[in-house]
């Protein structure tokens, strides 16, 4: 079978783009441009990171907001840049997932969550980045997906992200990676980023019992 327009078979995706991307969507999610901008700033200012980042020294001395800042602060350009296409892949499949105000309670609960599972049961110093963030997001946005019946999507990312944890903590951090950060890759960020999304799922799901039942 041939296709007299090639382009034809990317419309299903143009269209998508257009649609995630309309000036409709940009301000409704200007929240988050807003932090993707000011991530990509503090990267310009290394002095910042030392800060702002998880310290587990400073933070036993009552340094607490060290983890909410840990998350967008960055060892350098490139792991910024990684973790900011996270973002807008998880934009362009979650997006009309949930509205607005349920994303923002899921990365309320991640953000600090996945820090403190690894200071209360890990040996890990210091921590940047969102990346342990992003894989509890991930797991939400997978779950949503496969609450609309989105089986092929939302089934293969949900298998990927429990199967990437396990692979991870069973062979250990990634060299090359580390590499190109500059820094640990933290996997046991990623693993307590995940635990963290199923406690936000769980919270959700109690929340929605919680307003049916009145």
């Amino acid at each position: 079978m041939t296709v007299s327009n090639p382009l034809s078979l990317f419309e299903p995706v143009i269209a998508t783009l257009k649609q995630q991307f309309s000036p409709a969507m940009l301000r409704k999610s200007l929240p988050l441009w807003l932090v993707i901008a000011l991530t990509g700033l503090l990267v310009l200012q290394p002095a910042l990171t030392e800060l702002l980042r998880y310290d587990r020294e400073l933070f036993v001395q009552g340094e607490w907001w060290r983890l909410i800042t840990a998350n967008v602060v960055h060892s350098n350009g490139w792991h910024w840049l990684l973790n900011v296409l996270s973002i807008l892949v998880q934009y362009l499949l979650f997006a009309d997932t949930w509205r607005a105000p349920r994303w923002w309670l899921i990365a309320m609960v991640c953000t600090p969550l996945n820090i403190l599972g690894m200071h209360l049961f890990t040996d890990i110093n210091w921590y940047v980045g969102l990346s342990g963030a992003l894989y509890g997001t991930a797991i939400c946005g997978s779950v949503a997906l496969l609450c609309q019946r989105e089986w092929r999507v939302g089934g293969v990312l949900f298998v990927y992200l429990n199967g990437r944890i396990v692979y991870e903590q069973l062979t250990g951090s990634p060299q090359d990676l580390a590499v190109l950060i500059e820094a640990p890759v933290a996997i046991d960020a990623h693993l307590w980023g995940l635990i963290s999304g199923y406690l936000a799922l769980a919270l959700i799901y109690v929340g929605h019992k919680l307003a049916r039942s009145r």
